[in-house]
């Protein structure tokens, strides 16, 4: 009998879905990998033809899928496409960037302003942090993603990362 995936929002859909922690990092930590049709590259210029994104949601042990309203309200604005990783924790999300996103202070300015009026808007309102990792595994500051050690935590990323291969991929219908 084939295992049913979790439908968490009708616009992006569950490619895997960890459903409880696996091993001993942070509190809890498990991921999701969610895939969205994307118009816009990492830098916010359009595309054609549309390409695939995808990225992970880092749970903790709560598995808060209140997380997922935040996800939505960013795609549904056309801020995703930079978007690597994405948490809650504490009552906190963290979005992990593309780097060269992260590194164009402009972009970065106003991907953070959006990110806090969404988190600030909800009916429980969160606080927001922004980090970043480098798709070629060698440059990260994701330690408010999961408690745990950066090097534990840069591991854990980029194992993510070499399982899934992150970011916008080409579409093949």
């Amino acid at each position: 009998m084939k295992e049913q995936i979790k439908t968490y929002s009708p616009l992006f859909s569950t490619v895997y879905d960890e459903q409880a922690p696996i091993g001993h990092l942070g509190r809890g930590t498990h991921y999701s990998i969610f895939r969205a049709a994307q118009f816009l590259n990492h830098l916010y210029q359009p595309q054609t033809p549309l390409k695939i994104q995808d990225f992970c949601v880092v749970w903790d042990e709560d598995h808060d899928t209140r997380l997922i309203e935040v996800i939505e309200k960013l795609y549904l604005k056309n801020l995703l496409a930079p978007v690597l990783y994405i948490g809650e924790r504490k009552g906190g999300v963290t979005v992990i960037l593309d780097k060269e996103f992260y590194d164009n202070q402009g972009l970065l300015r106003s991907f953070y302003q959006q990110l806090d009026k969404i988190s600030q808007g909800l009916d429980d309102p969160w606080c927001s942090e922004v980090g970043y990792f480098d798709l070629s595994g060698k440059n990260a500051n994701p330690e408010t993603l999961i408690n745990d050690s950066r090097e534990k935590v840069s591991v854990y990323l980029n194992n993510i990362n070499n399982l899934w291969s992150l970011g916008q991929k080409e579409f093949r219908g």
